[in-house]
């Protein structure tokens, strides 16, 4: 659960980049969920958990 906020806050910077008009920023910001999402290894015992994670976007 530890790296629960790394998906919050990215989702969150992703969002605001698309609500101001910032598409650019906000595909950077798609790949990098992508890439925490892939990189973040579920079987820690200290990160999200498959229950915890957001559902990938």
């Amino acid at each position: 659960m530890r790296h629960f906020w790394v998906f919050e806050s990215l989702l969150e910077l992703r969002d605001y980049a698309l609500e101001n008009g910032f598409p650019k920023l906000a595909a950077k910001l798609q790949e990098t969920i992508l890439t925490a999402y892939a990189e973040i290894d579920p079987t820690d015992p200290g990160s999200a958990g498959p229950s915890q994670r957001p559902k990938r976007p």
